[in-house]
């Protein structure tokens, strides 16, 4: 019986103990996945905190990009605007020279008409003459 009974109890004690070895391999696994965990939990801090950083720096690059994007705006327009006053006072002296210009070329076109015309008809005043000369001549 004390042979039987050392038998059960040894493999009772040796299924405990397989038992003990599965409960320390699972908990062993356990602290595994329980570190792997506590590590994925830190970088994930660490990323809400770098997520944090980067997203001031873009809000300080967007403040920084309107800011200039509105002086830029502003040097735009300023010279548009110079552009225009400069482009109408161009327009304006081209406008007055150009008139000048034709003023000019219509009074010589005007004096050489009259020119032409004086010509014409001091040429038929002395065709005139000859033909009243000959006419004379004639008679």
């Amino acid at each position: 019986r004390r042979a039987l009974a050392l038998g059960q109890a040894d493999e009772k004690a040796d299924g405990l103990a397989a038992g003990l070895s599965e409960a320390r391999a699972r908990e062993a696994g356990l602290e595994e996945r329980l570190q792997a965990w506590e590590k994925s939990h830190s970088l994930l801090h660490t990323l809400e905190v770098h997520s944090g950083i980067l997203t001031e720096k873009v809000a300080s690059l967007d403040d920084r990009q309107a800011a200039e994007s509105a002086d830029a705006r502003a040097q735009l327009k300023n010279f548009h605007l110079q552009h225009t006053e400069d482009m109408e006072e161009a327009t304006n002296a081209a406008s007055t020279a150009l008139k000048e210009h034709v003023g000019e070329v219509m009074k010589m076109f005007g004096n050489e008409h009259r020119a032409r015309e004086s010509h014409e008809r001091a040429v038929q005043e002395t065709f005139a003459r000859e033909r009243e000369g000959r006419a004379r001549q004639d008679e």
